[in-house]
This record gives structure tokens, sequence and C-alpha cells, in this order.
């Protein structure tokens, strides 16, 4: 085994699934990556509602879910067990293990953002659908958008177009939700 091991051990620890752990780290370690799912990172996301509804959203596509920090935990873990049992969501305590994760999945992660250097998410998909991609999205608070420290562990930025002027960006949920379809498509 190599030095992955011991920050999977926490996944399955930190894991409302553990049997969605043990398929993690036998995927990773057979190198077959193929079956794993895209990825939905909630970090810095600060309204129950906003967390919960991402989760559902992610359970619809058959994303998976990382949670980072554990302020949230009890209440969420209690509600998605009742309601989504076959919800898989990982937790884990900081940005750095969730990148080490995704290295080893050689998943890129993309932060959901208006910023410069952005791409589309139409291009985005293009380009996850001509490599056979699988990618973390992260998207940001609700009025911050993605804190300095998450925009440093992001691969890259991804934009939703938009097509009037009636508003500078959209609610998570929406955002996220549009993206996460169209990339599922």
């Amino acid at each position: 085994m190599n030095s992955l091991v011991p920050i999977l051990l926490v996944f399955i620890i930190f894991s409302i699934s553990s049997s969605f752990a043990v398929d993690i780290l036998e995927a990773v370690e057979s190198g077959d990556i193929t079956s794993l799912n895209d990825i939905l990172i909630i970090f810095n996301i600060s309204k129950m509602n906003n967390v919960i509804s991402l989760c559902i959203t992610a359970a619809s596509f058959s994303w998976e879910v990382i949670v980072i920090g554990l302020t949230v935990h009890s209440k969420l873990e209690s509600y998605i067990n009742t309601r989504f049992p076959e919800l898989n969501i990982m937790r884990l305590e900081n940005l750095d293990m969730m990148k080490e994760y995704l290295h080893t999945r050689n998943t890129p992660l993309y932060g959901l953002e208006i910023i410069d250097g952005a791409i589309s998410l139409r291009e985005l998909a293009k380009l996850k659908e001509s490599k056979l991609l699988k990618i973390a999205l992260m998207p940001g608070n609700e009025g911050n958008g993605i804190n300095i420290t998450g925009k440093k562990v992001c691969d890259g930025f991804v934009f939703i177009p938009q097509y009037g002027n009636g508003t500078a960006s959209l609610n998570v949920n929406v955002a996220t939700s549009i993206s996460i379809q169209q990339l599922s498509s």
C-alpha cells in the first residue's frame, strides 16, 4: 500500500457510508478510477438549507459529495441518512486532505466562480467529454464566492454564461444545479 492509505482511512472513519469509502479505496488501489463519479465539493457554504439542496442535487445526478469541515455534519448527517440513505457523503477536515484525495484520483478541481481566466461551463463540458474526465466542482459561498483559501486549491475556474443583465450571479444551488446538469449530460 502507498502513502495514500492513511488519508483514505480517515475518509472511511468520517464517511457517512463506510461501504462507499471502501469502494473508493479499492478503486484507487487497483488503479481503476473509471468507476468513480464526478464530485461536488461543499466548502464554506453557510446556509444549511443550501448544503442540503446541494446534496440532493448531487444525488440526482449520481455525483459524489465531499463536505469540508465538521461544523454542519450532525444535522446534515441526520437529515441525509433519514431522507437519502443512498447518498454517499465524504467528510474531510480540510482542503489539503481533499486536494490530496483528488490528486490520487487524477481529478481536477474547478471552482464555480465568475473570475478572470474562468472558462465557460460549455467549454468545460466539451473538455470533460473529449477527455473522458471525472471532475470535482466547488461552488462559492452565498455572499462572497470562493474564498482565497478555496481559490488556491482550484485547478481552474468555470462560469455560467448569462444572456441577460438581470443579475451578476445566481443562487449557489441554482448555479450548481445548472452546472451539474450540463456536466452530466
